[in-house]
């Protein structure tokens, strides 16, 4: 079984990984009320595509706001677009543009600032990036 998902396509290979952390994700996930239990804004790192992506569209289909961090701008912008799509009615999505490798602290500094006026909503914190 292993020497055959090796030899599949890295495309193939990842919808076929995308498709079952979705399920396994949203298995988990519907059973629960998180924004009763932990607030509004899920902020998540790494959030421009794979597992970050997938989390984001999954939030924001349960009623989320979200705040997205990612290092690249173009594909920041495109994840922002697209989980706008899955947004209920009043919920935002906030990007930011930060390179989380960096030994920078000023990065962290301008995250916090720009987070300071939801800092009580924020609920759920996903380390994904690296």
């Amino acid at each position: 079984m292993t020497q055959y998902f090796d030899n599949l396509n890295e495309n193939v290979r990842n919808s076929i990984l995308i498709i079952a952390f979705k399920l396994f994700v949203y298995s988990r996930l519907r059973k629960l009320d998180l924004m009763l239990n932990y607030g509004e804004f899920v902020v998540i790192t790494g959030a421009t595509d794979g597992i970050g992506l997938e989390f984001s569209k999954q939030f924001a289909e349960r009623g989320h706001s979200l705040v997205l961090i990612g290092r690249n701008v173009q594909k920041l912008k495109n994840a922002t677009d697209l989980v706008s799509k899955h947004l209920h009615f009043g919920r935002k999505v906030i990007s930011i543009v930060a390179d989380l490798n960096s030994n920078d602290l000023s990065i962290y500094h301008n995250i916090t600032s720009q987070l300071k006026e939801y800092a009580n909503k924020i609920g759920i914190l996903i380390n994904n990036a690296g």
